[in-house]
């Protein structure tokens, strides 16, 4: 098995399984879990048209899309008026929210890598695969 797969979907939402580490990662007795979970294809679509929609001059330097654009993006999409203030999004605060952060980005952005949509890169960045 992979480390991430989609094994269902229905109208709604992908269903997906992945293996994880719960606790302290970098101690070596921590065991691998696998995870199954429901992601809302709300957030699936929502991504991909983000970053579909997303011109050149929002890349960096190395053709990659920061994961701060985009998650801002989102917040913009849905509403969600929390993670700004005074006009400026919070990143450190919708990454401190970890149940939003992983089921409307980070499990979504690895559906659309597994879809091949997209190149999910280990440091949260993304490039749109045409």
């Amino acid at each position: 098995m992979t480390t991430f797969e989609i094994i269902n979907e229905n109208k709604e939402a992908y269903y997906v399984q992945f293996v994880t580490r719960r606790g302290n990662v970098k101690d070596d007795k921590t065991e691998p879990e696998l995870v199954k979970r429901w992601v809302k294809k709300k957030y699936v679509r929502a991504l991909h048209n983000i970053l579909r929609t997303t011109r050149k001059k929002d890349y960096d330097e190395d053709g990659k899309i920061g994961c701060h654009y985009i998650c801002e993006k989102l917040c913009k999409r849905f509403g969600l008026k929390n993670f700004f203030h005074d006009g400026e999004f919070n990143w450190k605060e919708f990454f401190g929210t970890r149940n939003l952060y992983h089921n409307a980005y980070n499990l979504p952005m690895n559906i659309l890598n597994t879809q091949g949509k997209i190149i999910y890169h280990k440091n949260g960045k993304a490039t749109y695969v045409k």
